[in-house]
Parts: structure tokens; sequence; C-alpha cells
């Protein structure tokens, strides 16, 4: 019987992996009714959709609905999701998330890890672990309809590109995700740094931006412009107010504040703890910023893949910081985020205290992967939130990823050895 097993042990796999998208689908389906409504974020991309294709003005409140705050771009391309009725299209998405976007994610990453020279047991458990770990994250952005799993998928695409040594097509598919959320312009500032002696990078950059901007601009004019500078701006501000005081943020903003006025989480924030608040993150940012273009300028003269690996990682890690917004959905990053410290060997890792340090990580990523108030219990989800520990988490992944690209040799050399 072992044997049978050993031999059929894909198919077995494989058969399980469907039993779970399955099951993932009915609970999803089941669970989240409420969330394709008229006050869903779902029906405010459907209708952006609807919006473009009729001619209506895409920044137009509706009553009960939340207002759509995303470029004119994405709202061409939400146009696909205006194909069919809000509930039909509702779910096709979220099928097309379990069945199309979640597999192509783990074949991305298994890609990417190939790029590395890495054999089969070298990135096996390591990109199980970093999807596993991750799935709280999808499932999130899955029950709640959000495009952020989507977005992640096309900025990998992009990432992998990078990886294979062919930086047009990176550039080209992250500036397309950029174009829909303006967050991964940070990624592609880094591609198109590292191979600025390429002219055709910077074409293919600047030329897919160009072209995304102007699609909207033929078809609608400059007042769909005009009206998402007016709107974004008051809505930012807005946004910036409301969600500071709320558990499920987790930008730098939002940690200082909660970290200095633990009394505002849920209640209004006053204008002078947003001004102190305002200046701790204006430091710590700049100082992150200094890093981190320190951490590019190894990056670039080395030109190893290994240093990208944990660069692509930390300029995640520093989106999400720099953000005035980071609500739990955008933390499906993580798929990518953990895939270096799972790729971490014992070699990497040679003195004993740094070791035990690596396993803190990995079981603070664990017990924020499954925290919920019914998972993990009520006092240690309040105390999550309250100090906001994922804030933290990326805070000290950016810069335990920058000290290995400072000071570990074996990056240097651009190997990774064994990991299991």
């Amino acid at each position: 019987m072992i044997s049978t097993i050993k031999k059929h042990r894909k198919k077995i796999y494989y058969g399980l992996l469907v039993v779970f998208a399955i099951a993932m689908v009915f609970f999803s389906i089941n669970k989240t009714e409420k969330n394709i409504d008229v006050g869903s974020d779902y029906f405010v991309f459907w209708k952006a959709g609807v919006d473009y294709f009729e001619g209506n003005d895409l920044y137009d409140p509706i009553e009960g609905a939340r207002d759509y705050i995303y470029p004119p771009f994405a709202a061409f391309l939400f146009q696909l999701f205006a194909i069919f009725p809000l509930k039909l299209s509702a779910n096709i998405f979220l099928l097309s998330n379990v069945f199309v976007l979640l597999p192509l994610c783990v074949i991305i990453l298994i890609r990417i890890c190939k790029t590395l020279n890495l054999s089969v047991d070298q990135y096996k458990i390591p990109v199980i672990l970093t999807v596993v770990f991750s799935l709280k994250y999808f499932w999130n952005n899955l029950i709640t309809y959000q495009v952020n799993f989507l977005l992640l998928t096309i900025t990998l695409l992009g990432i992998y590109y990078f990886f294979k040594n062919k930086p047009v097509a990176a550039v080209i598919f992250i500036a397309i995700a950029a174009s829909i959320k303006i967050i991964p312009v940070v990624i592609l500032g880094f591609i198109v740094v590292y191979h600025w002696k390429n002219i055709k990078v910077w074409l293919a950059a600047s030329g897919t931006v160009l072209l995304c901007f102007l699609i909207p601009l033929v078809t609608k004019g400059w007042q769909v412009y005009i009206n998402y500078y007016d709107f974004f701006l008051k809505k930012a501000q807005n946004q910036a107010a409301e969600g500071l005081i709320s558990y499920t943020n987790h930008s730098l903003m939002a940690l200082i504040v909660k970290l200095i006025a633990t009394e505002t989480i849920n209640n209004a924030v006053s204008p002078e703890v947003m001004e102190q608040a305002a200046l701790y993150r204006n430091i710590i940012l700049l100082a992150l910023i200094i890093l981190i273009s320190i951490v590019i300028f190894i990056s670039i003269r080395r030109r190893n893949n290994i240093d990208n690996l944990f660069v692509f990682a930390i300029l995640f890690c520093f989106t999400h910081l720099v953000s005035t917004i980071t609500w739990t959905a955008h933390l499906v990053t993580f798929m990518y985020i953990l895939l270096p410290l799972f790729l971490t060997h014992r070699e990497f890792v040679r003195l004993k205290w740094e070791k035990v340090f690596v396993y803190f990580l990995i079981i603070i990523a664990f017990v924020l992967g499954i925290e919920g108030s019914d998972t993990t219990g009520k006092l240690l989800y309040n105390v999550l939130r309250t100090y906001d520990i994922f804030t933290l988490y990326l805070v000290v992944i950016l810069l335990y990823f920058s000290g290995k690209i400072f000071f570990s040799k074996d990056l240097k050399k651009d190997r990774l050895s064994k990991v299991y």
C-alpha cells in the first residue's frame, strides 16, 4: 500500500489540492453574501467598470456605496468585471482567485526559485511554508472580493521576468500593476534603476505608463483625471483620519498613533497626536529610505539574484510602511516576503543567536498567519492589534533582510546552499 501511495503521490497531492480549493470556495461563497452588495468593495470595482463602459463619471458618489478611488485605467480594466451581473461576476472573480491566480502565484514562486538554480528539494518546503503561512491573507482577500491578490500576481510576474533577466517584460507587467494601484511603483523604480544603462527598459517602462495614461484620456478626456486628482486627495485625507484609528490598519503612521495614544483606537485622533505621529513617521521613513538606498546600491554593484531575492521583500515591506492605509488584506504580499526567510539556510545563519532569531521570526509569522479572535483568542488578538505586531514585523523583516545583504558572505558569493 505504501508503495502504491508513493507511486501515485503526485495525483494524491493534486487531488487534495482540488478538494481544498473546492472547500475554500464553498465556505467563501457561504460567508461572503454580504460582501457583494451595494456597500461592498467589489460593487465599487464592478460599478466602475459599468460607469466606464457607459461613459458615466467614475468618481460620482453613489448613495450607500463606497467611493471609487483607483486610477481611471483601473476602471478601464474593471470593465471585464462588468460583463456579467454583479453576483455572477463576483463569484467568477472568486473562482478565478482560487483556481487560476493562486496556482499561478505558486508556479511563479517555484519559477523564481528555479532561476536561483535551486533544486526541488531546496525550494519545495520553503514555497509550501510561504504559501501556507500566507493563506490567511489570501482568504481575507477572497471573502471580501478584493483585487490585492490580482495585483500581487501581476507584480510577481514582473519579478519573475526580472530574475529571468528579461527586464523589459518585467517593467511592462509592474507598470500595469502600478497603473491599477500606485504602490508597485517602488518596485518598478528599482528595476529601472537596476538596469539604468538599458534604454529598452526605460522605453518599456515609460511607454507602458504612458499607454495606461492615454487610454482613459482618449476615451474619457481630461476631466476624468481632474476628477480623480480632486477626489483622490480629498478621499485620501479622510481615509488617513479614519484609518489610523482602525485595528486593521498596519501602516507605520498607524503603528505610531497606536503606540503614543492607545486610547485613540476606534476613537477620534486629535490634531496634536496626528502632528506628533507625523513627525516620528517622517524621521523613521527618512532613515529607512537611506538604508534602502544603500541596499539597492549594494545590489546594483554585486549584480547577483540572491541579493535581489531579499531586495524585493524589503521593497514590499517598505510599501506597506510608507502607505497611509495598509489593511490586513494588503499583507497578502507575505506570499513573497516570507520566501527569503524560509530559503535562508543554516549556513547563512552562522551565529547561534541568529538561528534563534530566525526561528522566532518564523513562529511570529505563524501566529500572525492564524491570528483571529476565534483562533488565537480575544486577548492575544487584542494585543497583536493594539501594539500592531504586524507593522513591527514588517519593520523587523526589513531590517533583518537589509542586514543579510550588508553582512552575509554567502550572499556576496551569489550562492544559496541546500535549505533542508
